[in-house]
């Protein structure tokens, strides 16, 4: 049996981060390996868990990923905490 122990996060913090749109991904630059909750307009997206180089990948046709390009579109707020 295998268990992990890991600290309770009190509050989430707001992170910086950049955001990027390619060809079928929103890409979400951010610091590596770290779980994140995407917001927009403060409503919860998805949580998501940054790569080894700090890369989030949202795909275009996704529901979110949809909800990420309209919200760009008419520059709503769009928040990392983590």
């Amino acid at each position: 049996i295998g268990l992990e122990v890991k600290e309770l996060e009190s509050v989430k913090q707001p992170e910086k981060f950049d955001i990027k749109e390619e060809k079928d991904h929103m890409i979400i630059y951010t610091k590596p390996g770290r779980n994140f909750d995407i917001l927009v307009d403060s409503n919860f997206m998805l949580s998501a868990i940054s790569s080894k180089k700090g890369v989030i990948k949202v795909h275009k046709k996704s529901n979110v990923g949809r909800e990420l390009l309209k919200a760009i579109s008419q520059r709503r707020t769009i928040s990392l905490r983590g």
